[in-house]
């Protein structure tokens, strides 16, 4: 999920980024998965945690033992494009959550989403959510719009 928002020089800019992976026998990532932070500027990503046990680094991939922690996303700029471009399309919304599939062919816009869930940005980033900017940023919205 990479969530952007409109700043207030009518920029689009990344607040923040993670990778959910499917584990076991799931094809989704939302029931049985691992996630992990994606730093934005480069589309690293960090240690990975189970969301059943949050406090359990995971540096390999459990199934295909593929390494995580510093992997470099594919298509990680066209990603963010793509996450942009569509906000742009959307500039009434202040922030989004889209969900994006990274697939050998590039990145492919799944959906967005307005309700992203802070909680699992503190899992995967292993910190409190730091509200200040986003509240300014819907201060500034429910003002101005």
């Amino acid at each position: 999920r990479i969530v952007t928002y409109l700043d207030k020089h009518g920029e689009i800019q990344v607040l923040f980024a993670q990778l959910y992976m499917p584990v076991a026998n799931s094809i989704a990532s939302n029931t049985n998965a691992i996630g992990c932070a994606v730093a934005v500027e480069t589309g690293v990503l960090s240690s990975a945690i189970s969301l059943s046990n949050p406090f359990k680094k995971i540096d390999y991939h459990p199934n295909g033992k593929g390494k995580i922690t510093g992997a470099v996303l594919p298509f990680w700029a066209e990603a963010i494009a793509i996450c942009k471009k569509t906000h742009n399309e959307f500039r009434e919304l202040p922030i989004i959550g889209w969900d994006i599939a990274f697939t050998p062919e590039g990145p492919f816009l799944i959906e967005g989403n307005l309700v992203w869930d802070v909680e699992y940005w503190q899992l995967t980033h292993q910190d409190v959510f730091k509200a200040d900017e986003f509240i300014s940023i819907l201060k500034w919205h429910l003002k101005n719009n």
